[in-house]
């Protein structure tokens, strides 16, 4: 089997997800869209190697690399030598936006090792087995779920070590989890889960941490700075919440930890 085209029935397309087409080791042609596809895709190397052109750039893809670009994006991809052979499913549905909001999905992405060919072979035994529409939707929602989980197991040291550096260059100032997550080019809800799972506290704790560290470096080093000037060097614009912070965070108030120093 090459493609096989998947008729959903009105019934079908009102699944929160549903496949159209998937294909399985097709000797790749060049495919140039300027205004895109009519469906998301979500496409896997399975032998050779091409190119996927987008903003001038040129991205490699390399067998074992699974790739997403949504609808409507701009695509133009060709093999890169003699040999390109792709596996891949087309899919819609009224949950796709949401599941892409949930993993700060951008209109092109790629991951190299993937694992997820097996889901792609899987899911085209379902078809040739005559599987429902509603066993279908459950099997692509699982691709598309594990390709966004592998994504982000993928990006996720990259991200998090970026929003850390901008909270150690910006704590100074007065800077929002909006403004962080939008630097890192991901939603507030996916910093919100990237803290937990890997600083174990949320973005805010870690943002009132760094102040506290530096407003600690700041008491034992500048002993005629005033409490109120070091809360506001270290991002407190409230002399009386810098106060309740340091205190929560350390169990002194700020002029007691000098105290408790001999500073």
């Amino acid at each position: 089997m090459n493609e096989k085209y998947i008729k959903a029935s009105p019934k079908g397309k009102a699944l929160p997800i549903y496949a159209i087409t998937v294909g399985i080791n097709h000797t790749q042609e060049k495919i140039f869209r300027p205004n895109g596809s009519i469906f998301h895709h979500i496409m896997f190397v399975q032998e050779g190697e091409g190119v996927f052109e987008l903003n001038n750039e040129k991205h490699v893809l390399k067998a074992g690399t699974a790739m997403f670009f949504s609808k409507n994006m701009p695509i133009n991809y060709y093999a890169s030598g003699s040999l390109f052979k792709t596996a891949w499913i087309t899919f819609d549905g009224i949950s796709t936006e949401s599941i892409f909001e949930y993993f700060s999905a951008k209109g092109f992405s790629f991951i190299e090792n993937s694992s997820l060919i097996s889901k792609i072979l899987a899911f085209v035994k379902h078809v040739e087995n005559g599987e429902s529409f509603e066993g279908l939707s459950k099997a692509v929602y699982d691709i598309v779920i594990t390709y966004f989980s592998e994504l982000n197991k993928a990006t996720c040291p990259v991200v998090l070590s970026n929003a850390k550096n901008y909270i150690a260059t910006n704590f100074k100032n007065d800077i929002s989890i909006a403004e962080i997550a939008a630097y890192v080019g991901i939603s507030q809800s996916l910093l919100f889960r990237l803290f937990k799972a890997n600083e174990k506290c949320t973005p805010i704790e870690y943002l009132k941490r760094t102040r506290i560290e530096s407003a600690k470096l700041l008491l034992s080093n500048e002993q005629n700075m005033n409490i109120k000037d070091v809360g506001s060097s270290c991002g407190f614009s409230d002399t009386s919440y810098f106060v309740k912070v340091f205190r929560d965070e350390t169990g002194v108030t700020p002029k007691n930890f000098r105290k408790l120093y001999g500073i």
